[in-house]
C-alpha cells in the first residue's frame, strides 16, 4: 500500500509540474514531464488491459483520426524536415490520451489533489504577476501594465490561453471547492478565493473568457437558488442585481470596456478591402473575419478544400496572402515581423485550410464526442471545460501550440477517467465515484 500511494504521489507531481512548466514557458521542462508521464505508464504494465481500454475507448479512436490526418497532411509538402518537426509538436495529440485514457491515473482522490496543486499554483502565477505590475506600476504610471498581454509581459504568456486556464481553476473552486476542506473557515476563504480568481478574469481582459464566466455563475447561481429552493421572486432580483454588478465593472473599466466596444465598432467594410496600409489598424474581431477571408481563399486557389494543402504549407501561405494584401510585416533586421507570425486564429479554421473538409469532419466529430461525454458524466467542471474548449477553437488555434494542446487535452483528460472503474494495482480506488 506505501509503494502504491509513492507511485501516486510522483504521478501527482509530474502532473503538477506539467501544469507548471507551462505556466512559467518552460515548453521542454513540459516535454519533459509528459515523457516522465509515459513512463508512470510503462512502469504499470498491464498493456493487454491498456490496449483492451483503448479499443472500447470511442473517444481515443477520434483523437487517433484526427492525429492521422495531421501526419498525412504534413507529408504533403516537399519538405520533410518541416514535417518531422511539425509532427513532433503535435505528439502530444496522441501521446496524452492514450496516457490518461488507458492509464490508471488520475483516480478520483488524485483528481482532487492535482486540481487543489493546480488551482493554488494558478492563483499564485497570477499574484506574482500582479506584484510585478505594481512595482512597474510605480515607476510608469500607466494603469495598462494591469491589463491583458501586458499583465503577462514579463513571461512572454499569452493572455487568452492563460484566461482559459484561470477558468478551469476558477470553475473547479466554485462547482467542487466547498468539498476540499469541510471547515466553515474555508467556506469563506473560498469565497475570498473565488472572487480573486475572477478579479484576475477581469484583468486578463478575455472577452470570449469573460463572456463564459457570466453564464457560468449564472448556472451556479441557479443550482445553488434551487439547492436552497429559493422563490422565483428572489431569484430574479437577486439575478438583476447580479448581472448590473458584472455588467458594471466592466463598464466602469477602461481597459476592459474599450475592448468590448471595438466588437460594436467594428469596421465591416474593412473585411472586404483589397489592398492595406501597413499602419492600417485591426480590432480583434476584425482581423478573426479577415483571416476567414484569407483561410477560403488559399482553400480555394490551391485547389485544395476536400484534403487541405497540410499543415507544412498553410502558414507559408498565410504568410504570402499577409504580403499580398500590404499587411504590416515588421522591421528588417528585427525580430518584429508583424502579421507574418500571426497563424489563422481559429480551430476549425486552421484544419480546414490545413487538412481539408475531411479534417474538419474528423475535428467536429471529436468536438461532439467530448461533449457528449461531458454532459453524460454529470460533472459540471467536466462540461464547462468541454465548452470552453468548442468555444475557444473559434478564436484560437488551439492545436497549433502546446500551450493550446496541454489547455485542451489535459484538463479534460483528468476528469475523463472520474465515469470509468480502475483495476490497476496502482490505483489509490478500485472505483471513481461521480461528481455530483
Amino acid at each position: 500500500m506505501v509503494h502504491v500511494q509513492k507511485f501516486s504521489t510522483l504521478r501527482i507531481t509530474i502532473i503538477s509540474a506539467l501544469f507548471l512548466t507551462i505556466l512559467i514557458s518552460k515548453l521542454n521542462l513540459n516535454s519533459f514531464c509528459i515523457i516522465l508521464l509515459a513512463l508512470c505508464w510503462l512502469y504499470e504494465r498491464n498493456f493487454r488491459e491498456k490496449i483492451s481500454t483503448l479499443y472500447a475507448s470511442k473517444i481515443f479512436w477520434f483523437f487517433l483520426a484526427f492525429f492521422a490526418v495531421q501526419v498525412y497532411g504534413f507529408f504533403l509538402g516537399e519538405n520533410s524536415s518541416r514535417a518531422w518537426k511539425g509532427l513532433e509538436s503535435k505528439a502530444g495529440l496522441i501521446v496524452l490520451p492514450i496516457l490518461f485514457l488507458s492509464g490508471s491515473f488520475p483516480s478520483a482522490k488524485e483528481r482532487k489533489i492535482i486540481m487543489t496543486i493546480y488551482s493554488i499554483l494558478m492563483t499564485l502565477f497570477l499574484l506574482f504577476m500582479l506584484a510585478i505590475a505594481g512595482y512597474k506600476f510605480l515607476m510608469e504610471r500607466d494603469p495598462g501594465i494591469f491589463f491583458y498581454h501586458e499583465l503577462l509581459l514579463p513571461v512572454h504568456q499569452n493572455a487568452i490561453y492563460i484566461s482559459g486556464f484561470t477558468y478551469i481553476s476558477f470553475c473547479f473552486i466554485l462547482f467542487e471547492g466547498k468539498n476540499l476542506w469541510p471547515s466553515q473557515q474555508f467556506i469563506r476563504w473560498r469565497s475570498a478565493w473565488l472572487m480573486l480568481l475572477f478579479c484576475f478574469l477581469l484583468l486578463l481582459s478575455s472577452k470570449l473568457i469573460i463572456s463564459i464566466t457570466f453564464v457560468t455563475l449564472i448556472i451556479a447561481f441557479y443550482r445553488i437558488a434551487a439547492e436552497k429552493k429559493r422563490s422565483p421572486l428572489i431569484l430574479t432580483v437577486s439575478l438583476i442585481i447580479f448581472s448590473l454588478t458584472f455588467i458594471s465593472s466592466i463598464i466602469l473599466t477602461p481597459p476592459i470596456n474599450k475592448r468590448f466596444k471595438e466588437i460594436i465598432q467594428t469596421d465591416y467594410k474593412k473585411i472586404t478591402q483589397e489592398k492595406f496600409d501597413p499602419n492600417t489598424y485591426f480590432s480583434g474581431l476584425e482581423f478573426r473575419l479577415l483571416l476567414w477571408r484569407f483561410g477560403f481563399d488559399i482553400a480555394e486557389h490551391e485547389n485544395t478544400l476536400l484534403f487541405g494543402v497540410g499543415p507544412s504549407n498553410s502558414q507559408p501561405l498565410l504568410q504570402k496572402k499577409y504580403l499580398e494584401m500590404n499587411m504590416y510585416s515588421g522591421e528588417k533586421g528585427t525580430d518584429n515581423v508583424g502579421y507574418l507570425s500571426f497563424n489563422y486564429h481559429n480551430q476549425y479554421l486552421q484544419t480546414l485550410v490545413d487538412s481539408g473538409l475531411v479534417g474538419l469532419a474528423v475535428l467536429l466529430l471529436l468536438c461532439a464526442s467530448m461533449v457528449k461525454m461531458a454532459f453524460s458524466s454529470g460533472t459540471v467542471v467536466l462540461k464547462c471545460i468541454s465548452l470552453l474548449i468548442i468555444i475557444m477553437f473559434l478564436t484560437e488555434s488551439m492545436l497549433e501550440r502546446q500551450y493550446g494542446i496541454i489547455l485542451t487535452l489535459v484538463p479534460y483528460l483528468i476528469y475523463y477517467p472520474s465515469s470509468k472503474y480502475k483495476t490497476s494495482k496502482y490505483a489509490y480506488t478500485t472505483s471513481i465515484p461521480q461528481t455530483p
